[in-house]
């Protein structure tokens, strides 16, 4: 049975407040002033044009669940589990009108000492071997989880770059007519 899901995470989170072997639940939306700078981010285009009609259209959902445990050769590590949803707008890069673009996203990443970053077993490694599953492998400093730059990380591997509001659209000519 899930806990209370808190909808509150400081970032960088502190190792320390997480109890260990018990799983906290987490629901955040762009009130959490980090989860906001992601979607902010997304909302601007490359020329940093950001297009004030559609943002207060847009949102960020995460639903995430955090478990510390602790194995002798790992030392304190963090297991993240859960889905990311994003509704942020861009720019068709056909027509430059702006539109919306969605994604929705799994999040497993497993965050281990920044110690262990050049042992022989996690050396040159982005993907780790974890509680009998394999998770995106990320690395926390000073006993600091970055969960924000995680989630960062997963957003910009997986948006769409070349968003098209209607691929049925014509490509605009140079106006030279033979």
């Amino acid at each position: 049975m899930k806990n209370q899901a808190e909808n509150r995470l400081n970032n960088p989170l502190g190792i320390h407040k997480l109890p260990l072997n018990n799983t906290k639940y987490y629901e955040l939306n762009q009130e959490q002033d980090w989860a906001n700078q992601l979607l902010e981010e997304l909302n601007s285009d490359d020329s940093g044009f950001i297009l004030e009609a559609m943002k207060n259209k847009t949102s960020i959902q995460i639903n995430l669940e955090l478990n510390k445990k602790h194995k002798r050769d790992l030392g304190e590590y963090v297991i993240a589990t859960g889905e990311l949803y994003v509704k942020y707008a861009t720019q068709c890069v056909r027509t430059l009108e702006g539109m919306f673009e969605e994604l929705n996203l799994e999040i497993k990443a497993g965050f281990i000492s920044a110690d262990l970053a050049d042992s022989e077993q996690f050396q040159d490694q982005s993907e780790a071997f974890l509680d009998n599953d394999v998770y995106e492998l990320y690395f926390y400093e000073k006993n600091q989880l970055n969960i924000a730059e995680m989630l960062h990380e997963h957003i910009q591997l997986n948006i769409n770059q070349y968003p098209v509001k209607n691929p049925d659209t014509p490509l605009p000519t140079t106006g030279k007519q033979q």
